[in-house]
């Protein structure tokens, strides 16, 4: 009898859960913007179940998916990391408010909690957020890890083709940049990944902080400019940004060698679904404060991220195109 390989089914099973729970978690985020908050009668006593369920199911989605991309023990990592820090951000704007500007306090309907003043959904919608940059960025992410671990792999392969006699066209910028790349130190490489990841993680807030605190989410002792919140409140994500991304950077560059691949088909599920809640909440913002400016600002970031993700994957697959030369 021949030999047959038997080839395992965890991986298409694990899309297939995540990709489920992403949908599930959107269709609970749909019945619980259109029961609650829209309702002119809108109050967090009878709402708080329901926003835990959304944000629990979201939360176990990004971390099966994180855990696909990279591996179970890099995405629970990365879970402890991103709720250790924004537990003790949370605490100390709660008790001092240092982290975000001013203090403030969650509205008390808000349920289970882990402390007094801290509601349990709260570290777990940051770890959500937390995981958003990751997605967006993943591929120039994956080219920045790759550089870090093995220094002039690409660079190398270019050059073995060249030799070889391939003739190929590849743009001089490209194989500049993938020079540069692998020129970089590993202390420049890891700064621009967390300065990326903590900006597209502060600019979510653009459009959060409008909504939850016009429901009263949390409350500011002092009003700011920003639609009632400081605009400190914004360097405060940033900062707890910084502190995430440099931990979770820092400890896959010392551990882990193995990167993912760049990109997969369910990355652009999850776009899309961002996307549209994106929309959502800005129509919301739009419709209930009558403003435009989160709009303009959440453009402004977005817009870059998302055309820097598509012209990253286009790179990333004419340099593999040049390495692997032409098909016979």
């Amino acid at each position: 009898m021949p030999n047959i390989r038997r080839v395992s089914t965890w991986p298409a099973l694990l899309y297939a859960s995540a990709g489920g729970m992403f949908l599930i978690s959107s269709f609970l985020l749909a019945r619980f913007i259109y029961i609650f908050p829209l309702s002119p009668t809108f109050n967090w006593a009878s709402a708080s179940d329901s926003f835990l369920s959304v944000v629990g199911v979201a939360a176990l989605a990004f971390f099966i998916y994180i855990s696909i991309i990279w591996s179970f023990s890099q995405a629970l990592g990365f879970f402890v990391i991103s709720i250790l820090i924004s537990t003790l951000a949370e605490f100390l704007g709660l008790n001092s408010g240092m982290t975000f500007g001013s203090f403030y306090y969650y509205h008390p309907d808000i349920e289970p909690r882990i402390a007094a003043d801290l509601p349990m959904v709260i570290p777990l919608a940051w770890f959500i957020f937390c995981c958003i940059p990751l997605i967006l960025l993943r591929p120039w992410l994956v080219r920045t890890q790759s550089s870090a671990v093995v220094k002039g792999r690409d660079v190398f392969q270019v050059t073995k083709r060249k030799r070889a006699g391939w003739r190929e066209t590849l743009r001089a910028s490209d194989a500049s940049s993938a020079i540069n790349e692998s020129s970089d130190s590993q202390i420049i490489i890891l700064v621009k990944r967390v300065l990326f990841c903590s900006l597209l993680l502060t600019s979510c807030n653009l459009y959060l902080e409008p909504l939850f605190v016009y429901t009263k989410s949390w409350i500011w002792d002092q009003q700011g400019s920003y639609h009632g919140a400081p605009l400190a409140n914004l360097f405060g994500w940033f900062l707890v940004g910084i502190l995430v991304y440099s931990c979770f950077f820092y400890l896959q560059s010392r551990w882990y060698r193995n990167t993912p691949s760049t990109s997969s088909r369910l990355d652009y599920l999850l776009i899309a679904l961002f996307l549209m809640w994106v929309i959502v909440a800005l129509v919301m913002i739009h419709e209930k404060l009558n403003s435009l400016m989160p709009l303009w600002l959440t453009l402004m970031v977005l817009g870059p991220s998302l055309s820097f993700r598509v012209l990253e994957e286009r790179r990333r697959l004419r340099i593999r195109q040049f390495v692997e030369g032409p098909r016979q």
